[in-house]
């Protein structure tokens, strides 16, 4: 029979769980904001470049290959939508739609990279300033991200003068 102070010496920490592995993260609780304005794509190069900073090289593709997916079925959504009359250019629901559910997602990889931020800091190291990089990769997402949505309006046969007054 087991003593109630054995769970006390229990390791409750992962294998891979190791702090020196870290490579001076960013804070996440600063990420769902550069997610709400830079949509799925920018959003998520940058929690993908966090987890690979906090040592979790798995999850960093993971997250970088559903950024890239959720990202393309936004942009084929909401092309789909304009193009068939459904939404009109002047619409604001799908880039608001898209905005939202950015965040939410954000919200969500925040608290998974939380508790490693966490015992990054516990350790007093000083962590990566995000706003030069964050604004580098975003302008450069949401510029790649405009292009795939336009080039998706172009298959989908969208008239673009017809959006002209």
């Amino acid at each position: 029979m087991s003593e109630p102070e054995d769970d006390l010496l229990r390791p409750t920490l992962a294998a891979d769980f190791d702090v020196r592995t870290f490579d001076r993260p960013w804070d996440p609780s600063g990420l769902p904001i550069a997610a709400f304005f830079f949509g799925p794509l920018g959003g998520g190069i940058l929690y993908a470049l966090n987890y690979r900073r906090l040592g979790q090289r798995r999850h960093a593709r993971w997250c970088f290959a559903g950024a890239v997916v959720v990202a393309l079925l936004f942009i084929a959504v909401s092309a789909w939508l304009i193009a068939s009359g459904v939404l009109t250019t002047k619409d604001r629901i799908a880039r608001y739609g898209v905005q939202g559910l950015s965040a939410l997602l954000g919200l969500a990889l925040t608290r998974h990279q939380s508790g490693r931020f966490g015992a990054w800091e516990a350790l007093g190291q000083p962590k990566r300033k995000l706003l030069g990089p964050a604004l580098a990769i975003g302008i450069g997402a949401g510029l790649l991200y405009g292009l795939l949505f336009f080039a998706a309006l172009f298959l989908f046969g969208y008239e673009f003068g017809s959006a002209l007054p």
